[in-house]
């Protein structure tokens, strides 16, 4: 909610101004985060950024185990329905790709119910044949998703770091993402994945017929190195090791 509630609600933003000034250690999960704490008087030294965790052990049960994707070729995307979530970009794209005569599919995954702007641009841009809204009755049933997808889409416009975005490159999916938050700290464009400036639909449609026309090589290629990031990253000894030192430094429980 750092990221954007406090503009739009005085209450927040002055309680944050209170507050932020008086702590004495701040857990970010990201880089981009402190920057945004820092505009509420946080201390940037005050300041530690780890990362979340993943089960890999569950993770592990999902890994795709093929390297060829389907056709028509299937687009994901996860998350509730929130102008944040920027998914009026990701289905522009979608409409010019059809417009492009390419075999799409593109499937948005989400607990809260469809907005009415998301319904009407859907029937707008004639994409009712290509877009899918699931609603998962477990997290089984996300993650199959995303072994069963070729891409996923992250359009979101804020972002600290996403969690999804994260599972899906360690299940073994091409990940594009926009440069919202903290996504440039998980995402090194075209090494691990594809990075788009926010709410450009050009570059994203750029970035998904790239990611359609990749061949078997390249495709493995950035399927392992997005796989090999999160395990030396994210693992949850690591994750684990990092909180354990914050909270002895801030409670000043090595003497």
């Amino acid at each position: 909610h750092i990221n954007y509630s406090a503009d739009a609600d005085e209450w927040l933003a002055h309680k944050y101004n209170t507050l932020f000034p008086k702590v004495d250690k701040m857990h970010a999960v990201s880089d981009k985060i402190i920057s945004k704490a820092e505009k509420y008087g946080a201390e940037k030294d005050k300041i530690d950024v780890i990362y979340s965790t993943l089960d890999f052990k569950l993770l592990n049960k999902f890994e795709k185990n093929h390297y060829e994707p389907h056709t028509p070729f299937r687009f994901l995307s996860v998350g509730r329905f929130h102008w944040v979530k920027g998914y009026q970009y990701s289905l522009s794209a979608i409409e010019k790709l059809k417009k492009l005569n390419k075999e799409v599919e593109y499937t948005i995954i989400s607990n809260n119910r469809v907005s009415e702007e998301i319904l009407y641009q859907i029937d707008d841009l004639s994409l009712d044949d290509n877009v899918k809204i699931f609603y998962p009755s477990s997290q089984s049933d996300v993650y199959n998703a995303i072994r069963e997808s070729d891409c996923f889409i992250l359009p979101s416009v804020e972002e600290g770091i996403s969690n999804v975005v994260l599972e899906s490159l360690a299940i073994g999916l091409p990940v594009v993402s926009s440069d919202c938050g903290g996504m440039r700290e998980v995402i090194e464009n075209g090494i691990n994945g594809y990075i788009f400036p926010a709410r450009d639909i050009i570059s994203l449609q750029n970035l998904l017929l790239k990611i359609i026309d990749l061949d078997i090589h390249e495709r493995k290629k950035i399927i392992n190195k997005g796989k090999n990031y999160i395990q030396d990253n994210f693992d949850s000894k690591l994750i684990k090791s990092r909180f354990h030192n914050l909270y002895k430094h801030t409670l000043d429980l090595e003497k």
